[in-house]
């Protein structure tokens, strides 16, 4: 029997037996030929040894265009994939087209797909960057900052109507490209004089960011702000984090909170998944929280410093 009868063979519904006896799937042929062209192995099967072997080396290109997925196309069979190959030996093309789509794509999965597959660097430095909840961010920013500020959490102790600005000066911390940035500026123009200033920093983003909003960033990153870059820069009344501070665990975690606590009046983090670990610990109170229900997808939770404008 010749392996393109085989294939055929698998792919109808009259013959399952047949499939089951010779203990190959569909599935199983692409993952076969996937290994045998890209890592040079011809994986013997229970049954049916014989001819696997010639299944798997001469059907892997008919197998592309019989409309089946290609093998190692979902990330995790991606990483599956990179952890095999040798450090000397060249990429697989998959992987390598993979990555870019990784870059691309707007599902979160796929993010977290490629901080792992690519690094934070590489994967945030890629200029096809952008955050793929822009659109949510926008409307569950806004009101969340709306619903704040209606019960007086931005206003200071010794906060005079006539100063104006209750949120003077604003940090966007880990910025991206500027999404929360302009969300906030947009939620800004209907409360004139809510806020005075905006910085924002990004390490890996700050070009995007910059042509994008118009505004300068600074390159501080979150290392950066735990070893003492806010020292001397003056004090802010809110430090915005969105989609970031995941990427940060640990000591290096505590010692950026801690580092922040003296520097901001209030902090927002905004998250889609994983919550970073803030406590009173790492000088901050929980004044607010706004659940998935609230924000489509998105988590908000305001904090006030416990030790503003002080030390440890």
């Amino acid at each position: 029997m010749r392996a393109g009868s085989v294939l055929c063979l698998s792919n109808n519904n009259s013959n399952k037996a047949s499939r089951r006896r010779l203990g190959v799937s569909c599935f199983g042929l692409a993952a076969a030929a996937c290994c045998a062209q890209v890592f040079g192995v011809r994986p013997a099967l229970s049954s049916g040894q014989a001819l696997v072997p010639e299944v798997v080396l001469g059907t892997a290109s008919q197998s592309w265009s019989s409309g089946m997925r290609r093998p190692g196309r979902s990330c995790r069979g991606l990483r599956r994939a990179k952890r095999k190959k040798d450090d000397n030996r060249q990429e697989p093309w998959f992987v390598s087209e993979c990555l870019e789509d990784v870059r691309k794509d707007k599902g979160i999965k796929k993010t977290q797909d490629g901080e792992n597959l690519l690094g934070v660097a590489g994967f945030y430095t890629a200029t096809t960057w952008h955050n793929p909840w822009q659109d949510k961010l926008e409307g569950a920013l806004s009101r969340a900052l709306s619903d704040w500020d209606e019960r007086g959490f931005f206003l200071k102790s010794d906060w005079d109507a006539e100063e104006g600005h209750p949120l003077g000066r604003v940090l966007d911390l880990a910025c991206g490209s500027g999404e929360a940035s302009m969300a906030l500026m947009r939620w800004a123009e209907l409360w004139p004089g809510a806020v005075a200033t905006l910085e924002a920093s990004d390490p890996f983003n700050f070009d995007s960011y910059e042509s994008r909003t118009g505004r300068k960033a600074h390159k501080w990153s979150f290392g950066d702000v735990a070893g003492g870059a806010l020292d001397g820069q003056g004090t802010y009344d809110l430090v915005l984090c969105t989609f970031a501070m995941h990427l940060v665990e640990g000591p290096e975690l505590l010692d950026t909170l801690k580092a922040l606590s003296t520097g901001s009046r209030l902090l927002v983090i905004g998250s889609s998944r994983k919550e970073p670990h803030v406590t009173k610990k790492s000088g901050w109170e929980l004044l607010d929280y706004k659940p998935f229900s609230f924000g489509g997808g998105i988590r908000l939770a305001l904090y006030r410093s416990q030790h503003f404008g002080g030390g440890w």
